[in-house]
């Protein structure tokens, strides 16, 4: 039984390297109302295509070397490249991130600087009734880019080693941002391990170079005995605050259904710094089961520095 909860767990967080989606009616309204991801911008932002990063920000990471990538600020959204096969249902475009039309091609999302970057977390994750807290600070490693490819790891595991560790190999290229592998370790009292893994044919793209709002995409992955078919959504730029200033950011909602060994959805909103593809800030829902095995969880995950 208590593999079998490892295995769910781990199944369902491998959604989470992917991003955020559009849920079915009614399910996970109250993680939308968090932060009030419905108001356009929040207080204090700057222009479109101004400064991305805030001006003083911490030092808990190395900052970006050599010059900076292209002339426009981008994120996530528009004029896709096909990503190929590998089960891609769709892909389509989406609205420039760039304000005023300017016809100056903007940049692709650089890999994020490497080092460590520690976030806020609030959140509990029940499993058959049996509730946990998650630790009040997660954190995601990011490596050093290798011909493009960089592995950046997300950690939820407490001060004992309990909890979930996830890898993610995204593709950095001038056409954007490609996901093309997730690996999920998951370890709980009593020393159970489990590993997860969903390795794509070819790379999906998830955030194409100079988009903005509007930008859709979905397929689908495989691994352990299940199916997820992932939607990733671009909905507008809003204002997260960040070491007291306020950071650009382009909201993405990403859903996971889950069929086969797994049965049910995971729903994320996250908030991500366009230069770098670099997740802000995250809310997370999840419920998923495996027979009579049920999961929920709610968190959610503010960036600390950048």
């Amino acid at each position: 039984m208590r593999k079998l909860q490892a295995a769910l767990l781990a199944l369902m967080l491998a959604a989470a390297a992917c991003g955020g989606s559009t849920p079915d009616e009614g399910a996970g309204d109250d993680i939308a109302a968090l932060d009030g991801s419905g108001d356009e911008k929040a207080p204090g932002g700057g222009k479109d295509g101004g400064d991305d990063k805030p001006k003083g920000a911490g030092t808990g990471t190395k900052k970006p070397g050599g010059k900076k990538p292209g002339g426009s600020k981008a994120a996530p959204g528009a004029t896709p490249q096909p990503a190929g096969g590998g089960g891609s249902d769709s892909n389509a475009g989406g609205g420039s991130g760039n304000a005023g039309g300017s016809p100056q091609p903007a940049a692709a999302p650089a890999p994020v600087p490497q080092g460590e970057y520690r976030y806020d977390t609030e959140g509990s994750r029940t499993i058959s009734g049996n509730t946990s807290d998650l630790p009040k600070v997660t954190t995601l490693a990011a490596g050093a880019p290798s011909d493009g490819v960089q592995r950046q790891t997300r950690d939820l595991r407490d001060s004992e080693g309990n909890g979930t560790l996830t890898d993610t190999d995204l593709v950095y290229g001038p056409g954007g941002v490609s996901l093309s592998y997730v690996k999920v370790t998951s370890r709980f009292q009593g020393g159970i391990t489990d590993v997860r893994e969903f390795k794509l044919a070819r790379p999906q793209l998830v955030a194409p170079a100079g988009g903005g709002p509007g930008f859709n995409r979905s397929f689908t992955m495989q691994g352990s005995g299940t199916k997820a078919k992932v939607t990733i959504t671009a909905h507008r730029w809003e204002n997260v605050p960040v070491s007291g200033e306020q950071v650009r950011a382009l909201m993405v909602e990403t859903e996971i259904r889950f069929s086969g060994a797994l049965e049910g959805y995971q729903r994320t909103i996250a908030w991500f710094w366009p230069k770098h593809l670099l997740t802000l800030r995250e809310q997370v829902q999840t419920d998923v089961r495996n027979g009579p095995i049920r999961l929920q969880s709610t968190y959610r995950a503010q960036i600390q520095q950048i």
